[in-house]
């Protein structure tokens, strides 16, 4: 799977690159975005970074 992605965001096309990344938000698989599903998301990737962001995005801000 790390492999595979790795090559969709590197040598995919256009249209590759944002089906991987719409299945990366579509956290339940239910084929759409919510608003809650892309917070989970954001906020996730604030926690993977840590202290390297400040200041941290507040909710409402997303």
């Amino acid at each position: 799977d790390y492999i595979l992605t790795l090559s969709v965001l590197c040598r995919g096309t256009l249209d590759e690159k944002l089906r991987w990344i719409f299945r990366l938000y579509d956290i339940n698989g239910e084929g759409l975005l919510t608003r809650e599903n892309v917070t989970k998301i954001i906020a996730s990737f604030y926690d993977l970074l840590g202290p390297a962001v400040q200041p941290r995005v507040e909710e409402r801000e997303i």
